[in-house]
This record gives C-alpha cells, sequence and structure tokens, in this order.
C-alpha cells in the first residue's frame, strides 16, 4: 500500500495531465512549501490549483477529500485552512475524471461531490459531481 505521500504525488500528476490533456499549461513551483500545487494557464489566465485525493464512500454515493493542508510536529498534528488568497481552486481526480472546484465552495474541512441522486431526492445544497467535471466547467 502506497503511502499518504506518494498517493498524493500520483494524484497531483494525473490532475496534471486532466488539465494538459485538455490543452492547457501547467506550471509547477519551484519551491515545495506553496500553498497551491500548479498555476494552470487558460486563454492566457492563471489559476492556482491545489490539488487533494478523494476517496469514494462506502456505500458509493459520493467522493470526498480534505480541503486543509496538515503537517505533524514534535508536538503534533497541526491544521491550516486555505483561503482565496492561496488558491483559487481544488481539484482531484476520481476513476479516470478530473473535477475542479472553486475555492468560494470549499468548507474548512472536506468536500463532498455526490455521484448519485440522494435516497430522498434533495438537491438542495447538494454538489453533484457532474457540475464540477473539468470539461464542465466556466474555464474553458
Amino acid at each position: 500500500m502506497l503511502n499518504t505521500h506518494f498517493r498524493g504525488e500520483i494524484t497531483e500528476l494525473q490532475v496534471a495531465e486532466a488539465f494538459l490533456s485538455q490543452g492547457y499549461q501547467v506550471c509547477k513551483p519551484l519551491v515545495s512549501d506553496s500553498r497551491y500545487d500548479f498555476i494552470v494557464d487558460i486563454h492566457h489566465k492563471l489559476y492556482r490549483i491545489q490539488v487533494k485525493t478523494s476517496s469514494l464512500s462506502v456505500d458509493g454515493d459520493y467522493i470526498e477529500f480534505r480541503t486543509e493542508s496538515s503537517h505533524t510536529n514534535t508536538q503534533k498534528t497541526v491544521y491550516h485552512s486555505y483561503s482565496a488568497e492561496d488558491v483559487d481552486y481544488f481539484a482531484t481526480i476520481y476513476n479516470h475524471q478530473c473535477y475542479l472546484v472553486p475555492i468560494e465552495k470549499i468548507g474548512n474541512r472536506s468536500f463532498r461531490l455526490r455521484l448519485k441522486p440522494t435516497k430522498n431526492g434533495q438537491i438542495k445544497n447538494i454538489n453533484f459531481a457532474e457540475n464540477f467535471k473539468l470539461e464542465n466547467t466556466f474555464i474553458k
């Protein structure tokens, strides 16, 4: 089983490939302490992208990813939230599909993309994955 660092790197490469396959330029920071993973140049506008690895819920109804960063020091694990000053979009990939979520939609700890309709038919305040597919976003 791969550790979280390796899984994160693989996710980042897969998301970068999704942007590249759409014809967008992907630029990676030279230093590793940046709050974003890469910048995408879309029609001469630059967007800061933070990539997160997602996981499928037990029931298979949604995927979820963390919306905070963490690191461990000698005493504890420290969590940091992201803001619009740090990133423009979060991106994740699941089942070979890239999803792009604006920072304005993101909560403090995690974000869910619904793959299947809710059992009770609720649609208000539900983030359906279909609406966040890379190829369906407004940054075409």
